[in-house]
């Protein structure tokens, strides 16, 4: 995961080329130890976070190898600390996504608050855990990097509810039974821009009868109530 053209503006800490992770990594991970150290690619917002990350995960027994810059793309796992989730740091997951060499790429974030719709792209690039900025300690980092390379994920409760309701619409457009058809996605699309019957009809060379049909079976069929609530709806799920 190479973070060195990725526009991070403090890696320092990740270039530190050192096996590093303390003693209380043990209890989170649910082993005494690990046969090999994770190779951990470190990216945060801020000089004081990357350096006192830095400084922590070299105070105890080798379960954690800081990568150089020129040899990111090949760890296991991305830490992220920033204090807002931005477009930058959504960049930096994807760019650690399509630069991952060998297994998929494994990202633990720890920030302030994710939304719906960043955690959505997140995850399809690799996120297996998220945690509080403000609530989360060293310890709990260096676990959660510890059980991402393992496979295990940790996500809060309403985020996971949240995946499994995309999950749940997604089903639905992939079966064609409650979802979006490609049609209704394409009108929906257009009402949310806020085009009207009349110009969304002129737009696709529909009719305008067509149109309202479209617009009537997709409402009936979600269950919506208006055509507010269907572009409210799509736009939820991340399905416009």
């Amino acid at each position: 995961m190479d973070i060195k053209n990725s526009s991070c503006p403090h890696r320092r800490a990740a270039e530190m080329n050192h096996q590093v992770g303390p003693h209380e990594a043990h209890s989170g991970g649910g082993r005494g130890g690990l046969e090999w150290p994770v190779t951990l690619a470190l990216c945060a917002d801020d000089p004081i976070t990357a350096e006192a990350a830095a400084i922590y995960l070299q105070s105890g027994p080798h379960q954690v190898r800081l990568l150089p810059a020129d040899l990111q793309d090949q760890s296991e796992v991305l830490l992220v600390m920033v204090g807002e989730v931005t477009d930058e740091t959504l960049s930096w997951m994807r760019r650690a996504a399509v630069r991952a060499t060998g297994t998929r790429a494994r990202i633990v974030l720890v920030a302030e608050t994710i939304t719906e719709k960043q955690l959505i792209r997140a995850v399809g690039w690799g996120l297996t855990c998220f945690l509080h900025r403000r609530r989360a300690s060293f310890p709990q980092v260096l676990r959660a990097v510890v059980n991402s390379r393992e496979g295990r994920a940790e996500l809060p409760d309403t985020l996971v509810a949240s995946l499994v309701e995309q999950l749940r619409v997604a089903q639905q457009v992939c079966l064609g039974d409650g979802g979006l058809r490609p049609r209704e996605a394409e009108v929906l699309r257009l009402l949310a821009d806020g085009l009207d019957t009349a110009e969304i009809a002129s737009k696709l060379s529909y009719s305008e009868r067509t149109i309202k049909n479209i617009v009537h079976g997709m409402i009936t069929r979600l269950g919506l109530r208006n055509r507010a609530h269907a572009v409210a709806h799509g736009i939820r799920t991340g399905l416009i």
